[in-house]
Parts: C-alpha cells; sequence; structure tokens
C-alpha cells in the first residue's frame, strides 16, 4: 500500500527492494530476477529517489525487526566466560542508555625552563 502523496512502486522495484534488504544476491541476480537489466538497477539505486526512500524505510524496519534478537545477544553476553567479552557488553550497554563515561580534557602542561648560570667550582682552585 503506496502512502498518501506517494505513487507506488512498480512490483518489480519492490521485489528488487526486497531482494536488496535480504541480501545475498548480486545485482545482476536481482536484476534477472524481476526482469529488468543491471543498469535498470543501479539506475534506481542511485538516482530514483522514490526507490532510495522505499529502499531506505524497508531497511529501517528490517533492521528495527532485529533489535530485540541483537539486544538479547547483548544481555546473554554479560554472561560471558571472557571477562573481556563481559566488559565489552556491559560498556556497549551502557552506552547506549546514555551512561557514557566523562569526556576527555585535553590537558596542556608548560614546564618551566631552567638555566644553568651557576658556574662550577673547582675543588682544586680553592
Amino acid at each position: 500500500m503506496a502512502s498518501v502523496g506517494r505513487p507506488a512502486l512498480k512490483a518489480e522495484q519492490a521485489k528488487a527492494i526486497e531482494m536488496l534488504v535480504q541480501g545475498g544476491y548480486t545485482q545482476r541476480e536481482i536484476a534477472d530476477a524481476v526482469g529488468v537489466t543491471q543498469t535498470t538497477i543501479s539506475t534506481w539505486k542511485n538516482k530514483d529517489d522514490k526507490f532510495k526512500d522505499a529502499l531506505h524505510e524497508r531497511q529501517l524496519t528490517f533492521l528495527g525487526d532485529a533489535v530485540p534478537k541483537a539486544m538479547k545477544t547483548m544481555i546473554d553476553l554479560l554472561d560471558s566466560k571472557s571477562d573481556y567479552v563481559r566488559f565489552q557488553a556491559a560498556d556497549n550497554i551502557l552506552t547506549r542508555m546514555g551512561f557514557d563515561p566523562v569526556d576527555r580534557q585535553e590537558v596542556s602542561v608548560e614546564l618551566p625552563t631552567f638555566v644553568d648560570d651557576i658556574k662550577d667550582v673547582d675543588e682544586n682552585e680553592e
């Protein structure tokens, strides 16, 4: 179903978008499956704003559907046997939730310059 104010995609374009989002297909395979040339697929991807917008929306939906599984994976990694993996998982979760450590600040320190203006006294001159 097309959005209000946006013309519907052609059936070939909709199928191409699904294949692009699912992954694992070459541009040639997609072109053959939808009955267009590889150049047409390239033109849709690079110059057709309606196609690019629809592809982007479908990618967001596809990735959005994977969020619960990704979050479960991160939570499961908190129980890893590896200290490093547990730390990285905890750091990633906390960072994404906005618990970032304090930003680093650069500090510039100028060391004093010492001038050696004291003459050495030769012990034999005494």
